[in-house]
């Protein structure tokens, strides 16, 4: 499996998840190959595309026509193929099942993704990545409600270096996982 360095995707003003952040999302779902996939939010399609070389079924869901056109020119420089819509999650999210989801942006519908996924997601794992601590609270509580077991908070943070030798931080990233049995 290739791992895709962050040079590999064409870039705008939408926000891209970087390399470590990938690597370790994508390592968090335990799947087989040809499983089905759901991701919410795919702003450049950067974690789409690593998902889907993992062999994952991936369907994204973005709001913004310009993550969209991101996210697809991404696919299709990398020779990559994923199932991407256009549209709000969960109005406009499939009537079809899931062996696992990843939450990377919800536009204020965390509540009713969640309920989606307690019909269209028998079991699996859900992986969520946030910026700000309110949707971190938010989804523990949903997981909770909901019955997710082994849930599991991160907080990461990733520095570079720059071209003069000095680190320079990226923003601190929460991510959060649980089991729905």
């Amino acid at each position: 499996m290739r791992w895709f360095k962050d040079s590999d995707f064409i870039r705008g003003e939408v926000p891209m998840t970087k390399y470590e952040i990938r690597v370790l999302i994508s390592s968090m779902f335990d799947l087989e190959r040809g499983k089905k996939l759901l991701e919410i939010g795919s702003g450049t399609g950067s974690l789409t595309c690593q998902l889907a070389e993992a062999g994952f079924e991936v369907t994204t869901i973005e709001f913004f026509k310009e993550a969209i056109e991101l996210t697809e020119k991404n696919l299709k420089n990398l020779n990559i193929s994923a199932n991407v819509i256009h549209g709000k999650a969960p109005l406009d999210l499939p009537k079809e099942n899931f062996d696992a989801c990843f939450i990377g942006g919800s536009r204020g519908g965390l509540e009713g993704i969640f309920e989606y996924l307690d019909e269209y997601m028998e079991s699996g794992t859900v992986v969520a990545s946030f910026i700000k601590i309110d949707n971190l609270s938010k989804t523990r509580e949903l997981m909770n409600r909901y019955g997710y077991a082994n849930i599991e908070t991160r907080l990461i943070q990733v520095s570079h270096e720059d071209k003069i030798g000095l680190l320079r931080s990226e923003n601190p990233i929460f991510i959060l996982k649980g089991d729905k049995q």
